[in-house]
C-alpha cells in the first residue's frame, strides 16, 4: 500500500511538470483542499531531491543544516522534470 506522502510526490510531479518555482509557490498552489501541511511538502521535496528526481537550487550540500537535517527555505527554487 502506498504511503500518503508518496501520493503527494506523484501529484506534485504531475501538476508541476516542467516548471521551476519556489518552495512557497509549490505549497501555496497545491495545498488548498488537501490534507497536507507545509512540513509534508518540504519533506517530500527533500526526498525527491535526494532521489535525483527534482533539482533544487541551491543543492542540499549548500543549504543550512539544523540538528543534522538539511533545511529547505521558502525562497529556494525547485525544478520539476518534464514527464
Amino acid at each position: 500500500m502506498a504511503q500518503p506522502l508518496d501520493d503527494l510526490a506523484k501529484m506534485l510531479l504531475d501538476q508541476f511538470a516542467g516548471r521551476t518555482m519556489t518552495v512557497k509557490e509549490v505549497y501555496e498552489q497545491h495545498h488548498v483542499g488537501k490534507h497536507y501541511i507545509e512540513k509534508n511538502y518540504k519533506e517530500i521535496l527533500k526526498q525527491l531531491e535526494s532521489e535525483g528526481t527534482i533539482i533544487i537550487v541551491p543543492p542540499a550540500s549548500q543549504r543550512r543544516k539544523i540538528r543534522g537535517e538539511v533545511t529547505l527555505a521558502n525562497h529556494v527554487k525547485v525544478t520539476f522534470p518534464i514527464q
